[in-house]
């Protein structure tokens, strides 16, 4: 069961002097993009180098040690066992890892709503053994999630992929409902979670999921270069790895012997990592991990959804404006999208201001996280007016 905790709100400006004081003049709204690393993560980051520096104080028994750590961490992040973690570098790996080796008929049908962050489609679209259908979205821009079951009950379908954040809205997809859906039919369930891991509470086992892609850059607030895939217990052992890394093999569990070559792979999820991993960004991620496990995700995720609440009420009241994001209590996520008169303008203005946020299919997307505050919001929708009474040139 993934962690929750039920504490009183947090405290972004205790948060931020403690982990992020070097956002303290500043309004970073871009953990969408990217998130900054926390003081924790940084001094894993520098320990590690440090050992690496002084090489003759490193051994083999620290960088296994490491690993295993991280792989523990994110597994409590999702819900998981250590064994269902394998580490890779982005949630491109992770996708890829379930496109190659998830068994499947040739011939079959891969599913995926239209407008998904394009490292949830391209994979699919080389899988040359199956057909992916490319489902339209809901004229809100939106999945259409009653439109994707219906196709998904055709029969023909192998394999439902779905960001569980969209990177555009800020759509927050049911993953319960649509996981229930494809268990039932014996759907594969891969979900793309770099927009929500970190930002909002996910068991994998109370939603159906067979394989769950991440990276780290972003929510979980870690090194580029690092993040993992989760894969279902229960497929480890039907799912042959594409990309042959001689950590993954049996033979290789010990390196004090190496070339009694034997083509086993390891039995848990460790077999589809690919060699060598970046040491020094896992003992940055599994610091990060540790800190958001330490204050909750889903406090976390309450204080995200709040603290956009002043902006969605001068958005609401402006009539120039458009809310992409869906403001259902079911649907939200920490990523708000809208679109105003003139956008790239009130864009930059906005950076001009000190606000980081990010312009993306012509609209301004906005992402708190765990150090954004009241004030901080309160801010932006000073600047908004600003801009507005300025007929937003």
């Amino acid at each position: 069961m993934a962690e929750s905790r039920t504490e009183s709100p947090l405290d972004p400006a205790r948060i931020r002097a403690a982990e992020f004081p070097r956002l303290a003049d500043s309004i970073y709204l871009n953990a969408a993009a990217y998130a900054p690393v926390p003081e924790r993560a940084h001094r894993a980051l520098v320990a590690s180098l440090e050992r690496r520096v002084a090489i003759q104080e490193l051994t083999d028994q620290a960088l296994t040690d490491a690993l295993v750590s991280t792989r523990s961490t994110a597994a409590r992040m999702v819900g998981a066992e250590a064994g269902e973690i394998a580490l890779g570098w982005n949630a491109s790996y992770g996708i890829n890892l379930a496109a190659l080796s998830l068994p499947v008929e040739p011939g079959t049908t891969v599913v995926v709503s239209d407008r998904e962050f394009p490292a949830n489609v391209y994979p699919w679209m080389g899988k040359k053994d199956t057909k992916l259908d490319v489902v339209p979205v809901a004229p809100s821009g939106r999945p259409d999630e009653d439109r994707l079951m219906e196709r998904l009950d055709r029969g023909d379908v192998s394999i439902f992929t779905m960001s569980s954040v969209q990177f555009a809205t800020g759509y927050r997809a049911d993953l319960a409902k649509l996981g229930r859906f494809c268990r039932e039919r014996g759907i594969f369930f891969v979900v793309d979670a770099i927009q929500s891991l970190g930002q909002l509470p996910l068991d994998v086992r109370e939603l159906h999921i067979d394989v769950l892609a991440t990276g780290g850059h972003k929510w979980l607030c870690s090194p580029f270069g690092t993040g993992f895939a989760y894969v279902r217990r229960e497929l480890i052992a039907r799912m042959e790895p594409r990309w042959i890394g001689w950590t993954g093999m049996q033979a290789c569990s010990s390196l004090e012997s190496l070339v009694d070559y034997e083509w086993t792979f390891r039995s848990d999820a460790r077999r589809f990592e690919g060699g060598t991993l970046p040491y020094d960004g896992y003992a940055g991620l599994a610091a990060s991990l540790g800190l958001l496990l330490e204050v909750g995700v889903d406090r976390i995720e309450r204080h995200v959804l709040t603290v956009l609440d002043p902006l969605i009420a001068w958005l609401l009241e402006t009539p120039e404006a458009e809310i992409l994001s869906d403001l259902n209590p079911d649907c939200r996520s920490a990523i708000l999208c809208f679109r105003l008169p003139e956008a790239e303008r009130v864009f930059e203005e906005l950076r001009g201001q000190g606000v980081a946020c990010a312009l993306r299919e012509g609209a301004i997307r906005v992402a708190p996280h765990l150090y954004t505050s009241a004030e901080q919001i309160e801010r932006v929708v000073e600047i908004l007016d600003q801009c507005r009474a300025r007929r937003w040139s």
